[in-house]
């Protein structure tokens, strides 16, 4: 391990079967397999040998035994995936045999804050050591009232009344598969390392659009945690490149679906400033952006800014656009004159 690179440990846990009444959640063990897969994987922040996975729990102390035996490092991750119950305003993990139902729940279910003060021993007295605690079940926001979790990071897949998403034919669960795919494909920007809280700015931005199902996620950070970066940024370096550039536009559209239409604006420009330099942009791409940019600029309130860059477009060099964008553009044109 280099030695200015931080220590990680990690305890994920997921609970996919169940036999106490909860529909089972296969996606739970796909979720586990495959973050610690990416955690401990070329770059990961995790060495291998140091992440603990513990599936299927039938009792809560199989979950509290593996964060005990947890040796000192400088970032701890709990990651826990499955069902979540609500118990008077309390989150329980679901266990194997949880029953989801009242007088039940705090019986058979493993109480959050059992888990965060399990958290609070291993880690007491070690000052430099930072844990993350990453929740994808539902209530998962009722995290942020636990007092245990005053000192950690949390990231959660939804608020405290809301339900997490779950669709039968995908691979993962939709906050975690979201999280994977950044973790995969990473970002195409400067940084060379994915923090937290740039993976939450996106996750809010890409899960209320998703395909297959809206979820807001919520994160409460502590100091600087929102910088603690958990993976290296795959996508470093290829902004400029075609595929960046459609990246970062695709983005771009979903701050301006997001009712964020000035912050779509400004990035429209910047990209359209970028293609514009850029080796091997497609000219088509390059008036597309350009008139996407107008577009949000318009929506944002700002009309007469939107008509002088479309005038300016549609007045340069349109050979290899494509004609029905240039006719959409002068047709915008047209409306903004009138």
């Amino acid at each position: 391990m280099p030695a200015d690179r931080p220590e990680w440990r990690a305890v994920l846990v997921g609970t996919s079967q169940h036999t106490g009444g909860l529909p089972n959640v296969e996606q739970a063990v796909n979720n586990i397999n495959d973050l610690a897969s990416t955690l401990t994987g070329p770059d990961g922040v995790v060495d291998e040998g140091a992440v603990r996975c513990v599936i299927d729990p039938q009792q809560g102390t199989a979950v509290l035994d593996a964060i005990a035996v947890q040796e000192p490092c400088d970032r701890l991750l709990f990651y826990y995936t499955g069902h979540g119950m609500d118990h008077d305003g309390r989150l329980y993990l679901a266990l194997t045999g949880s029953i989801d139902q009242r007088g039940h729940r705090d019986r058979t279910g493993l109480a959050l804050a059992d888990v965060l003060a399990q958290l609070q021993a291993v880690t007491h007295g070690r000052s430099r050591c930072r844990v993350v605690v990453i929740l994808d079940c539902c209530f998962a926001g009722l995290a942020m009232r636990e007092p245990a979790a005053a000192e950690m990071h949390l990231l959660t897949a939804v608020g405290p009344k809301n339900k997490a998403l779950v669709e039968g034919e995908r691979r993962h669960t939709v906050f975690t598969g979201g999280l994977l795919r950044l973790l995969h494909e990473g970002i195409p920007e400067d940084r060379r390392s994915l923090e937290l809280h740039t993976i939450y700015q996106r996750l809010v931005v890409e899960l209320r659009h998703a395909p297959d199902g809206r979820l807001t996620p919520h994160q409460r950070t502590v100091d600087e945690s929102g910088w603690i970066a958990l993976a290296p940024n795959r996508a470093h370096g290829t902004g400029l490149t075609p595929a960046g550039l459609r990246k970062r536009a695709r983005y771009a559209q979903l701050l301006g679906n997001s009712g964020r239409p000035e912050e779509a604006a400004e990035s429209f420009t910047g990209i359209v400033a970028d293609a514009r330099q850029a080796a091997g942009a497609d000219p088509a791409d390059v008036f597309d952006y350009a008139y996407t940019a107008a577009n949000w600029l318009s929506v944002a309130g700002r009309p007469d800014e939107a008509r002088q860059s479309l005038e300016i477009l549609l007045s340069g060099d349109l050979s290899g656009c494509r004609p029905a964008d240039v006719s959409q553009a002068r047709s915008t044109l047209q409306r903004l004159r009138g």
